[in-house]
């Protein structure tokens, strides 16, 4: 029996909160089937209608957070690119998060300055930039 990849949803929403890799064929109203185990599907929007999976900028979103809490939110991939990059921009903003913990505002223009940096040099795509620039989801307790 060969595997078959789902996505679950919110009922609510359409947002996807998780991928699959299954056994065989699902029968739940909150899975839909996808061509691939693809993590990035997570946090987009389903479209019941179409089947159309698209990025959703929400509101609600922290946009200053300190620097330390920002590394967090990179891939380890990510994260080795940007210790490795000779990109000057991007050298410099790296080591003066690594080396204290300052505040980040993704709205601020030295953020989409090291973010173009980013995706000029290869290290992040433009879709993986915006999402980083959302900042991080506030948590309700």
């Amino acid at each position: 029996m060969s595997s078959v990849f789902y996505i679950s949803i919110i009922p609510e929403s359409g947002i996807i909160n998780g991928v699959c890799e299954l056994k065989g064929e699902v029968d739940d109203p909150n899975y839909r089937r996808v061509d691939s185990l693809d993590d990035s599907l997570v946090g987009k929007h389903y479209n019941d209608e179409t089947g159309e999976i698209t990025f959703v900028q929400q509101q609600q979103y922290q946009k200053v957070m300190d620097s330390k809490t920002f590394m967090l939110l990179l891939t380890r991939a990510e994260m080795k690119a940007l210790q490795e990059s000779t990109n000057e921009i991007i050298q410099d903003t790296y080591h003066l998060f690594e080396m204290r913990n300052g505040e980040v505002n993704t709205e601020s223009d030295i953020f989409q300055e090291v973010m173009d940096a980013a995706v000029s040099t290869g290290i992040l795509t433009q879709e993986r930039a915006d999402e980083l620039s959302l900042g991080i989801p506030y948590q309700y307790v």
